[in-house]
């Protein structure tokens, strides 16, 4: 209930009910529902330490995984789709995790190993069947 409202206004209905006499806890009983405790005295305690209504604007990095940097990547498999995820890291100056998250997310790539197998020859097939045969009693449908 309390998501409804945008935070700046929610902080300013608990500071206007705050300079007409409201102790915090008369303010938490009054926008019970409304607005959390928490936030109520933290609120109260921002404005009496620093006297400031509005929060501070979240410092988020950058994102490294820019559109440039994008298609300079796909560029890059498209010449070469075997490259490798560390050696492109190393090149562009990113973690691996980094490039990891690029080929998967923004390229749209499920980056994989092949892994060679053993095929199974005529003969070995032939030997191999002989083996079931002696060890299987009358089929039931017979």
């Amino acid at each position: 209930m309390s998501n409804m409202m945008p935070e700046q206004s929610r902080r300013e209905i608990i500071l206007g009910l705050f300079p007409k006499g409201g102790a915090a806890k008369n303010i938490v009983t009054k926008l019970k529902g409304v607005v959390g405790q928490s936030m109520v005295f933290k609120t109260i305690k921002d404005f009496k330490e620093k006297d400031k209504t509005k929060r501070k604007p979240s410092t988020c990095q950058a994102s490294i995984r820019t559109r440039p940097m994008v298609k300079r990547i796909r560029e890059k498999i498209r010449r070469d789709p075997r490259r490798s995820i560390r050696k492109m890291a190393k090149e562009e100056s990113v973690s691996v995790s980094t490039m990891w998250r690029l080929c998967r997310k923004d390229l749209g790539m499920i980056p994989y190993k092949k892994q060679r197998r053993q095929t199974l020859s005529n003969a070995t097939k032939v030997k191999r069947q002989g083996h079931n045969l002696g060890n299987h009693q009358s089929e039931p449908w017979d």
